[in-house]
């Protein structure tokens, strides 16, 4: 009896172990994606951005690994799983680049160039390139402002989306055509996209072209007399907000566009600028918020949605923290801590997406975490490398990309559900 007894005990003590281990698993487990499937961009090209920007479409962008400043930019449908190319050719991506979108656009924004598109037709809407004079760009997320880095400081100016007079000063200035001459091959039917492909040979052949000696002697006194020489945007358009930091890095608008915040002095202070009063204020590090143990530099930072709070991820000799910063000082600062590496993915209204890669693991992690309730959540983990997600636009539901780390161009997209 006591054999039997003993032998029901280790069957009940081994299920038990099972019940917890079970429990335990599914407590770790990741939540049931609603989609997963999966999209090839194509050999050695990887995600570097997303955009959930309406019910049923993201915003895609892949950055090639093996040439240099090769892009695309694809909006993918999640019903229909089907994808249209807005843009294939030479252009670099960032960590650090913004995605734009408002109620008619969308875009993308690295240092040097914006492309925006309409959000329907997916029609390109705009291309703005950055002046000569400046260092880089950076638009506000909605695409009202425009901000640009100098090295007499930082300019700001309203954005004149697709004005024929601003796309004609600036091609007149890249290019080094007078304005006449883009009125002429407007006139005769060329686009902006397709004059601001041609060389000065080329706008001369057209225009010349069929002309007798008088009409081609008068082009030629035109264009040495100079008169209408390549004009650039009016200085009085734009206004320099600041001209003593040294750098900007990580510059970036809040929700409101009312405020700008940057990384700077060696990384190690953050800056918020307001726009209209130009106002500054420098958060300290040491001082106003301090470094955590083994800190090597601030990396990134960004705005909260509520405008008053910035987000910094800093940079650790092993391990990165989050550090939430109230501008105003009416809060002290929150710190969020991993042991490995955060890349931050999105944020919204109460929570952090980020990856996080562990140290002396394998496995990369999704986390949201609710910085008005202080929880943590993982929301996936796998062996792949986290490349991009994003929340949805009504912030209920996570778009997530992993890539294995073979070397396979094909990713693996999913969607989850949060609320």
């Amino acid at each position: 009896m006591k054999k039997i007894y003993s032998f029901f005990m280790v069957i009940l003590l081994v299920l038990g172990l099972a019940a917890c281990e079970s429990q335990a698993v599914k407590e770790e487990n990741n939540p049931n994606p609603d989609m997963k499937t999966s999209f090839d961009p194509g050999q050695s090209f990887v995600m570097n951005k997303c955009l959930w920007y309406d019910n049923a479409n993201v915003l895609l962008v892949f950055d090639d690994n093996q040439k240099d400043e090769q892009s695309k930019i694809i909006s993918y449908n999640l019903d229909s799983q089907t994808s249209e190319i807005l843009f294939e050719g030479p252009y670099s991506t960032n960590y650090t680049d913004q995605i734009l979108i408002n109620d008619q656009n969308i875009g993308y924004n690295n240092l040097e160039k914006a492309l925006i598109y309409d959000k329907k037709s997916f029609a390109k809407v705009d291309e703005y390139t950055k002046k000569s004079e400046a260092q880089f760009i950076c638009y506000s997320p909605d695409m009202e402002y425009l901000a640009e880095v100098r090295k007499d400081g930082l300019y700001i100016t309203t954005n004149k989306l697709n004005d024929p007079q601003t796309i004609e000063q600036q091609i007149a200035q890249e290019k080094n055509f007078y304005l006449w001459q883009i009125d002429a091959l407007i006139d005769s039917g060329y686009t902006y996209d397709e004059i601001s492909k041609m060389t000065t040979e080329e706008v001369d052949k057209i225009l010349t072209k069929g002309l007798n000696e008088e009409e081609l002697a008068s082009y030629n006194a035109a264009k040495e007399s100079r008169a209408e020489a390549t004009a650039e945007t009016p200085s009085a358009d734009y206004k320099r907000i600041d001209n003593t930091s040294h750098n900007y890095i990580s510059l970036s608008w809040s929700e409101d566009n009312a405020k700008l915040v940057y990384i700077t002095n060696n990384y190690s202070d953050v800056c918020i600028l307001n726009r209209d009063s130009m106002e500054k204020q420098t958060l300290t590090g040491g001082k106003d918020f301090q470094y955590p143990e083994g800190f090597v530099e601030l990396m990134w930072c960004g705005f909260l949605p509520d405008n008053s709070e910035i987000l910094v991820n800093m940079l650790g000799e092993s391990n990165d923290t989050l550090a939430i910063l109230n501008n105003a000082g009416a809060k002290a600062p929150k710190f969020i801590s991993e042991n490995g590496r955060i890349t931050v993915m999105d944020i919204s209204d109460h929570l952090i997406m980020y990856a996080l890669n562990e140290n002396n693991s394998t496995e990369e992690k999704l986390i949201c975490y609710d910085y008005l309730t202080d929880k943590r959540n993982v929301i996936y983990n796998s062996t792949d490398s986290i490349v991009s997600a994003v929340f949805s636009s009504d912030q209920n539901n996570i778009f997530l990309s992993t890539l294995p780390k073979d070397g396979k161009s094909e990713h693996q997209l999913y969607t989850f559900k949060i609320n």
